[in-house]
């Protein structure tokens, strides 16, 4: 038979001043850890009211975000296709002997490349042309002056 026995100690602890709000709590202590039980009154946090340029300039910022989140997700798909076509190149050309097969091999990719996807391309806007061409250069790992 074991008797299982709480030990601690109960204080009541009043916050303040006699401002005429009893703010009270149980504090004890079990096991080393102190604790303490209690309501203390609600917080309002607010903020000042934005002016009407601080919301007009979130609108435009957040259409701005909305768009090139649209052109992302509709040019991803070619971005990968695209860098894991060049990367393909890269390692072709490698390969190839003398400036003229390499200049002749890159003629004969461009025509099958462009045949494929002219109608997509042409479709695009020239924004949308601008960010495939940072996702290329971001999956290629190259710079886009190079």
């Amino acid at each position: 038979m074991s008797i299982f026995m709480l030990t601690g100690y109960f204080t009541i602890a009043q916050v303040g001043e006699n401002d005429g709000v009893d703010r009270r709590f149980r504090v004890y202590t079990y096991k080393g850890e102190t604790f303490m039980i209690g309501e203390i009154e609600g917080i309002d946090i607010t903020a000042k009211m934005p002016s009407k340029q601080q919301i007009r300039r979130g609108k435009k910022r957040l259409a701005k975000f909305t768009r090139l989140r649209w052109n992302v997700h509709k040019v991803y798909p070619y971005a990968v296709k695209v860098s894991d076509i060049l990367n393909e190149v890269e390692k072709e050309m490698a390969l190839l002997p003398d400036s003229i097969t390499r200049r002749d091999y890159i003629k004969s990719k461009e025509k099958s490349l462009f045949g494929s996807y002219e109608n997509d391309l042409r479709q695009m806007t020239r924004s949308q042309g601008r960010v495939l061409v940072k996702l290329v250069h971001r999956q290629t790992e190259t710079s886009p002056l190079t």
